[in-house]
């Protein structure tokens, strides 16, 4: 198997009578996307739901969208990359400005720059679900959803909509090749380390799991779901398990494929697949959730549950028709995750892999609107390092009521416009990347924060919102009455 995993989807039945098996059906809508970088080539799948890979990048190809002689390229393997990102949050330790600050966690001849060495931590593979497709699905009025055989209408709902629950879990072993769902890497606070590097002991704000137990066997690569094995590589060149070092191309073992060493370079990043577990979720087109109302009785709702961290690429539930920000249409919606980061509509992969340590060079463009409800896990609060220059007064805590939403880019200005309400009620335990800002990883926006008062109505809450029923005592009164 290419994946090393499956892929299995269902549908709980509206008339409450189990689940239902729609893998086939949406994989036949396409599972394919364009290309990220070069000459924009097309969707060659418009239609897709879950989206699981792209067109190969064509500036290195002599640019142009020459994939293979058929329409859509793919009877060749070689056209399509996986979803993959580079996330600084994730792939660095320190809030280093590379490339002007040396580091010693990597080798004097091996200073990073803008486009060259990366972090295995640091690439986040995704699976990528386009809401708005999703949305005309469970709509059952718009063509190719619009046939008996397409089935989103019979699907279950919750008061005020939908959810989907996502969980990715390949390359995920325990030493007992078990899966656990957890990244399984407390070892990225290394206060005692002016430059973060791993030291293989436990220190305050690394057990996220709150197990009282340093877990590491997320730093060891699985292949196939075998723990402690690597992809077999017979073409260094072209391997997920090689970096270029000064002395030309070297092959991985599992034995040296760390989260943060030896680097690895961002073509060898982006053309294979990952060998740690680094999974995540994508969400795009998800600016219109409320244009079009689902069924008759405008159950526009939506809620998302992901194991993973996920990411939100574009304005979400909001400013449409444009220019009227969030005073039109919208539904309620939530996203409920291991950790959220909001991405621009001007976020690209391939930008990220350019500048993955020049925050500057990944803009936002313009300012931003997202409209839902968060829940995702924080990072564990730790004592501010006294080893090292350059870091944050604030490095060790979590950042803050401001900092919950994450970001990968560079705001300059402009404003994030948020309305919707934030809770955390654990611990990340994938996305352990602690918080850093604001050198390498993200330049804040203008904050434009709000709750939304739609969400003081139980009939407005986005589906599957959870629910706890308090009892305050305001006060009391004596009852005189005879036998009393």
């Amino acid at each position: 198997s290419t994946l090393g995993g499956f892929i299995k989807i269902e549908r709980n039945n509206a008339d409450n009578s189990g689940w239902t098996d729609i893998t086939l059906e949406m994989l036949n809508y396409g599972f394919a996307d364009q290309n990220d970088g070069g000459t924009p080539c097309g969707d060659p799948t418009p239609y897709a739901i879950v989206r699981l890979q792209r067109f190969r990048d064509n500036q290195a190809a002599g640019g142009g969208c020459n994939y293979s002689s058929d329409a859509t390229g793919a009877k060749d393997p070689a056209n399509w990359w996986p979803y993959v990102l580079y996330d600084a949050r994730e792939g660095l330790l320190r809030d280093w400005d590379y490339p002007n600050t040396a580091n010693a966690a990597w080798p004097a001849t091996n200073q990073p720059s803008d486009s060259k060495f990366l972090t295995l931590g640091g690439t986040m593979y995704y699976v990528n679900i386009d809401v708005l497709n999703l949305q005309r699905w469970f709509t059952h009025s718009v063509a190719p959803y619009n046939v008996p055989a397409s089935t989103g209408n019979l699907s279950k709902t919750d008061i005020t909509g939908f959810s989907v629950y996502f969980s990715d879990r390949r390359n995920n072993r325990s030493a007992q090749s078990l899966e656990t769902g957890e990244y399984g890497w407390e070892d990225f606070v290394n206060a005692a380390a002016a430059n973060g590097v791993p030291n293989n002991g436990v220190d305050v704000g690394e057990d996220v799991n709150e197990n009282n137990v340093q877990e590491l066997y997320g730093g060891i690569p699985n292949f196939n779901a075998v723990y402690n094995s690597v992809p077999p590589c017979t073409l260094p060149a072209t391997c997920v398990a090689t970096y270029t070092a000064p002395t030309g191309q070297a092959v991985l073992t599992a034995a040296t494929a760390k989260p943060q060493t030896p680097p690895v370079s961002a073509m060898v990043a982006q053309m294979n697949r990952p060998i740690l577990f680094r999974r995540a979720l994508m969400l795009t087109n998800g600016a219109n959730i409320g244009a079009n109302p689902v069924l008759a009785q405008r159950l526009t709702g939506l809620t998302i549950v992901s194991e993973n961290p996920v990411y939100i690429k574009g304005n979400w539930n909001a400013d449409i028709p444009a220019g009227t920000g969030f005073g039109g249409v919208n539904a309620a919606t939530s996203v409920i995750a291991d950790a959220v980061t909001l991405l621009s509509p001007a976020w690209t992969d391939a930008n990220s892999f350019n500048f993955p340590y020049a925050a500057g060079n990944r803009v936002a463009g313009q300012n931003g609107w997202y409209r839902l409800a968060i829940i995702g896990g924080k990072g564990k609060s730790f004592p501010l390092p006294t080893a090292g220059n350059g870091i944050s007064a604030d490095f060790g805590t979590d950042g803050g009521a401001h900092n919950f939403l994450r970001f990968l880019q560079t705001w300059g200005g402009q404003t994030m416009n948020y309305l919707g309400s934030m809770a955390t009620l654990y611990y990340n335990r994938q996305a352990v990347g602690t918080y850093k800002c604001c050198n390498t990883v993200y330049g804040p926006p203008t904050r434009a924060y709000n709750f939304d008062v739609n969400f003081l109505n139980p009939a407005l809450l986005p589906p599957l919102t959870p629910m706890f029923r308090d009892l305050n005592v305001i006060g009391f009164s004596q009852e005189l009455r005879p036998g009393r």
